[in-house]
């Protein structure tokens, strides 16, 4: 028998969704970015896990701007 594990597609949905919406809105920032997806697409919680599992895959990466 051999075992296999099956990628999870909902992940890959919600992870699609952050990067079409980065791509779109390029000049937002973290927290309008928020805004935009967790009311239409997922919750706050599931947008910072996600966005998390992008960052550590090291397909988004995160740069703090100073005002």
């Amino acid at each position: 028998m051999m075992s296999r594990i099956e990628p999870n597609i909902k992940n890959y949905e919600r992870e699609r969704i952050i990067l079409q919406c980065i791509k779109d809105n390029a000049d937002l920032h973290h927290n309008a970015l928020l805004k935009i997806i967790v009311p239409q697409y997922m919750a706050k919680t599931t947008f910072e896990k996600s966005r998390n599992s992008l960052v550590e895959k090291d397909i988004i990466f995160v740069k703090k701007k100073e005002i």
